[in-house]
């Protein structure tokens, strides 16, 4: 049932870079995206092929702009700007800016970036 939902979320939203997006939506994309990565590289060690890889170098351009875009709305859910982003590219102290940004919780009410989203809300 929530990988119906996230599938519903994040995949119909794929390029939507406006409104706000649950840190659920943005964590269950992450780990999904986790999952095939491990398994992508046990198949890789198992079979000794690096096809795995390239699928998973494939994945990675396909799922780039709604990784990017669910980004933008995770942080747009605490109020700030999607530019937030940017803040990963320092090294190491950004690193753990940007996940303190995603793990925080999102604003009650409507912000800027509009009403609270519905849906995978984790409290």
């Amino acid at each position: 049932m929530i990988i119906t939902a996230w599938k519903r979320v994040v995949l119909d939203n794929f390029a939507a870079f406006s409104g706000r997006a649950t840190r659920g939506e943005y964590w269950w994309f992450l780990l999904a995206s986790t999952l095939l990565f491990v398994g992508l590289c046990a198949l890789t060690l198992v079979v000794g092929s690096s096809l795995f890889l390239l699928i998973w170098a494939l994945y990675n351009v396909v799922v780039l702009v709604p990784n990017v875009a669910v980004s933008f709305r995770r942080i747009h859910d605490t109020g700030r700007s999607g530019w937030w982003l940017f803040v990963g590219f320092v090294p190491v102290v950004g690193s753990v800016a940007l996940v303190v940004l995603l793990a925080l919780p999102g604003d009650a009410d409507a912000n800027k970036y509009g009403p609270p989203p519905e849906g995978l809300r984790v409290a």
